[in-house]
Order: C-alpha cells, then structure tokens, then sequence
C-alpha cells in the first residue's frame, strides 16, 4: 500500500510540474501589440463527456472564456440532457451550431460551435471518405467580433486512414475557398503539424502556433504530440497567443487549445 502511494504522489507530481511549466506564461504568448479587435478562440475534443461528465467540460470552456469555440465528439443527447442547451447553461454563450457527422444509437454525434456573438450565416457538410470509416463533419458559422466579421469552422477528420485524412482536408479546402471572409478554423486533425493532411492546410492557412512550436494536445495527462490546432485564413490575422490548457487533464483524452489573433 505504501509503495502504491508514493507511485501515485510521483505521478501527481508529474502532472502538476507539467501544468506549471506549461502555464499561460510560457514562450506561447507573444510580446505586446498595438490595439486592435482580438479574437479568442478555442478547439477541444470532449470525449463526449465520458471522462467526468458534460458539467466538467462547460467549467473548462468557462474558466478559458473564448469568445468562441469549436468542440468535437460531441453526443447531442447525454443521458437525457440536451448537451448542446446545457454547455449553453454552464458556459453562458448564447449562440450554438451543431454540425452532425452521424447518428450513434439514434443519438446525433459530431461538432459544436458555442458563441458570445451571434451568427449570420452557418452551414454544416458531411466528409466523404475513401476508405470506408466514421463519417465525419464540418460546421461554419459567420460572426463578428467589434462589427469585424469572420468565419469559424470546426472539424475532426480520420483516425485511422491517412488517404481518409488527405480526402477531408481537400474537402474542407473546397468548403473553406468559397467563403467570403477571414477565416479561423479548429479541430483533431489526427496529426501533427508537420504531417501531409496538415501541411495541405497551410497552403490557404497558418497555424496560430508561436515561435515553431505548438504545445502537445494528446494524450492525457501527459501528452507527447500536438494534433488539435487553431489555423488562421493566410494573411487575415495575426497570432498573439496560442495555448494548451493543461490544467484540463481529466476532463478529457485531449488538452484543449485556446488562442487570441487579431485582425490586420
């Protein structure tokens, strides 16, 4: 028993030497700028809440407090709770858009989109795959932030296929060039920022990440590479602060990602 306690203290140690040296004083916040309108953004695959319930999930998005966020693996209904209503409730952004990927158990299942502001225009695509697996989904919403307006989308392409992975980002390509506007885009991309399906991305995109180095996502509680991202549409934004929130470490399989562009 006493060996079992001290594994344990070492391992809790661990985590939170982890979350200390990875605060919102790192090196992932830029120097001071000139004013202008901020964006604060955040992506964050919840797991559907299985780790430590929905209520959890909506306390991290509230402690972060974005004015915007993109989540994934969300279950619509949670043993009877409308999560959708209820992380309205928790976080207090009154603007929602759920992008439907599939129906698990009769139960939809896919993105959402929670807001401080409210949207003019929204739009929901299924990705097609090559190779048969999970259908997945895209949501775009267009809102505005200090009469700035801008587009937000949000994703989770393939875990298992990387032909799958290439096939949704040229989806989501096509989706993203016919709009208008700014851009912000989030999601798993279920690689790192140097594999294929990303690196097409940053042909239209840069990832909000500061000084080349974007900070782990996956795996809880100590994660050893980042697949969870905040783009930005090339030359609409500049990047001022790009996190992983690492005080999140048993609400969910993934850290959640936060950062604050502003317009140029």
């Amino acid at each position: 028993m006493k060996i079992k306690n001290i594994f344990y203290s070492i391992f809790m140690l661990t985590v939170v030497c982890f979350s200390a040296c990875n605060s919102d004083d790192d090196n992932t916040v830029a120097p001071p700028d000139d004013s202008g309108v901020k964006v604060k953004s955040m992506t964050y695959n919840i797991k559907s809440g299985d780790m430590k319930g929905i209520d959890a999930i909506g306390k991290v998005i509230k402690d972060i407090d974005p004015d915007i966020v993109g989540l994934q693996e969300v279950s619509y209904i949670i043993n009877g709770v409308n999560v959708e209503e209820r992380l309205k409730e928790i976080t207090g952004m009154p603007y929602s858009f759920f992008a439907e990927a599939l129906q698990n158990n009769g139960v939809p299942y896919g993105n959402l989109i929670l807001s401080k502001t409210p949207f003019t225009h929204s739009e929901s695509h299924k990705l097609d795959y090559k190779i048969e697996a999970y259908i997945r989904s895209i949501g775009i919403v267009k809102t505005s932030k200090e009469d700035k307006e801008f587009y937000f989308a949000t994703t989770h392409i393939d875990h298992s296929q990387a032909i799958n992975r290439i096939y949704h980002v040229e989806q989501i390509l096509g989706y993203t060039e016919a709009l208008d506007g700014p851009v912000i885009l989030c999601g798993d991309f279920n690689g790192d920022e140097v594999s294929e399906p990303v690196r097409m991305l940053q042909d239209r995109f840069t990832i909000g990440c500061l000084y080349d180095y974007c900070p782990p996502t996956m795996t809880v509680p100590q994660p050893d590479g980042a697949i969870d991202f905040i783009l930005y549409s090339n030359g609409d934004f500049v990047s001022k602060q790009y996190n992983s929130y690492y005080k999140a470490y048993t609400e969910s399989d993934h850290f959640p990602v936060y950062a604050t562009c502003m317009f140029k």
